[in-house]
């Protein structure tokens, strides 16, 4: 497992498993998105893959990974 956070707010499990497409990792087996309270700046998480070894290797293939963020203070 993977544990994120400063994501932005309206990032779906969906975009999620796509950004780690994007960086050519192994799928994802599941999301799961922390609660998030309507006026948050960001959200966490945790994004579980098959073993550790697959993690250990999204982890690197996709840390510090940019995501646009509409924030209104502009700064998570």
């Amino acid at each position: 497992m993977i544990n994120f956070f400063n994501a932005p707010p309206s990032d779906e499990k969906e975009d999620l498993m796509e950004l780690f497409k994007k960086a050519n990792t192994s799928d994802p087996v599941r999301v799961l998105l922390n609660p998030v309270k309507p006026e948050a700046g960001s959200v966490s998480g945790l994004v579980e893959f098959e073993s550790v070894a697959e993690a250990s290797a999204a982890l690197v293939l996709a840390n510090h990974t940019v995501i646009p963020n509409p924030c209104k203070f502009g700064v998570l």
